[in-house]
């Protein structure tokens, strides 16, 4: 038996389902409210009961709509405050039957649902920290992401980004942001559900300039864990998007911020010396240093990496950047100098390939 206009809302919404907990008496007086004012707005236009059944039935859907889109924009509200209260509504068993809603015909209901995946799942143990429930609430934190991924949320997500356009795809950006931020096993989740692909596509299809800061700051989340999920990233050819939307003078401040901090983060765990290398000629010297200190990190323990560097121009090119002595960035080029002959080095600087050929025949470098 329906006992409160939530318990209807929710039975209209989840169908499947008994009914719902409904501990949160704001959830009922929002829905009440939102129906009342939905139903008071629409009296003149309620047929007589001789009227044809048609007519009754889409009003009637229209307020199942409204009642739709009211309840998970509350429950929403409410899970973004704090660990306890999103807690409460993953508890009533809102996922997985919420994921329904986002093939919703709906734009409001569908963008309402992913903005309640965002919101339950950027509760980050730094929050916690600062009242002191670090460890309780960090594994609910843990709890409450994996949850969204055992029930299939990412790929939902995924899917829901890829028919979606505009400020509707915006919160299901955030979502894998904020999923893959908590730890490489939820990235690496992220990864395994497609998302990366997905994020290029929406940074090259979407032109608002928050809408590229989102994109850019949930990559970075993706891509600082390990060189696993750098490389992933990098395999995509973001690395140069992240540097074009960095250098480029009309973007926002916060894109520029967002760009310059995803480069820095996702280099430091970068090994992948195809991705690394076009940096070398189109990056600015506090974005060049840290690409010159993954090949620093590399070129000494792979020869084949090594030859392809001087046969591509790469060693040429490390030997025309201008550093100051005693820098660190001086540092690092000595370093790669260090991982060949001082014959190949200075050969380097001329451009020849015979004698760079050569060079490697006599010193046997031909690994």
């Amino acid at each position: 038996m329906v006992t409160s206009p939530l318990t209807f809302a929710l039975a209209l919404i989840f169908p499947t389902q008994s009914g719902f907990r409904g501990r949160d008496s704001l959830l009922s007086v929002l829905t009440l409210i939102h129906a009342a004012e939905f139903t008071s707005a629409h009296t003149h236009f309620l047929p007589s009961p001789l009227q044809n059944r048609q007519f009754r039935l889409k009003l009637f859907w229209r307020l199942v709509v409204s009642i739709q889109r009211q309840v998970f924009s509350a429950l929403s509200q409410i899970s973004k405050h704090s660990i306890g209260l999103a807690e409460m509504v993953v508890e009533a068993e809102v996922f997985p039957a919420a994921f329904v809603s986002l093939n919703d015909p709906d734009d409001y209901v569908r963008k309402n649902v992913a903005t309640l995946m965002r919101e339950v799942a950027k509760h980050t143990p730094e929050k916690a920290d600062a009242l002191n429930e670090v460890c309780v609430c960090g594994c609910v934190f843990l709890q409450l992401s994996q949850l969204i991924v055992n029930c299939g949320g990412l790929s939902k997500i995924v899917d829901y980004l890829g028919e979606t356009r505009g400020p509707l795809r915006l919160p299901g950006i955030m979502m894998l942001g904020y999923v893959a931020a908590h730890n490489e096993s939820l990235a690496m989740a992220v990864i395994l559900c497609k998302g990366v692909p997905q994020l290029a596509l929406c940074l090259s299809e979407e032109h608002e300039q928050h809408m590229k800061s989102a994109t850019v700051w949930s990559l970075d989340q993706i891509g600082h864990h390990t060189t696993e999920h750098a490389k992933v990233v990098a395999t995509a050819n973001l690395l140069p998007k992240l540097l074009a939307l960095y250098m480029d003078a009309s973007s926002s401040e916060d894109l520029q911020a967002k760009s310059k901090k995803a480069l820095k983060n996702i280099l430091q765990k970068c090994t992948l010396v195809s991705a690394l290398e076009p940096l070398l000629y189109d990056a600015p010297s506090n974005i060049l240093k840290h690409v010159v200190c993954q090949f620093s990190k590399v070129l000494p323990h792979d020869s084949k990496a090594r030859r392809l560097f001087v046969t591509s121009g790469g060693l040429k090119k490390i030997q025309e950047i201008d550093a100051e002595p005693g820098s660190a960035l001086q540092e690092y080029i000595n370093a790669i100098n260090s991982c060949f002959p001082e014959e190949i080095v200075r050969c380097s600087s001329d451009n020849s390939t015979t004698i760079i050929k050569r060079s490697f025949q006599r010193f046997n470098y031909t690994d």
